[in-house]
């Protein structure tokens, strides 16, 4: 009796100790991965320099060929005449000058 006892008490504690277990990250329980383990960098932090560059959009695949190539030589003449700024002046530089392109 004692025995049958033991192995039932023993059996609820091992079904019981799940519900215990510790929480996941953001305290979800059974959910790895939702925090990286190596925390991102932001654009901003990473160099110009470093950025992959894109290549240029193919315009033969756009809809519109004439407003693609056009906004192409507007990008090239915005970046050409803010050359000599760099960062967050260099980008208001080339909005400003997209936007009279407009």
């Amino acid at each position: 009796m004692k025995t049958l006892f033991f192995a039932i008490s023993l059996a609820a504690t091992f079904l019981a100790m799940p519900a215990s277990a510790q929480q996941g990250p953001a305290g979800v329980p059974g959910a790895p991965g939702l925090t990286s383990l190596v925390p991102a960098q932001s654009l901003q932090t990473i160099p110009q320099s470093k950025l992959a560059k894109r290549p240029p959009k193919d315009c033969s695949k756009a809809k519109n060929v004439e407003s693609c190539k056009a906004h192409q030589q507007a990008r090239k003449v915005a970046h050409a005449s803010c050359k000599g700024t760099k960062g967050a002046e260099h980008k208001q530089c080339v909005r400003d000058a997209l936007a009279a392109h407009k």
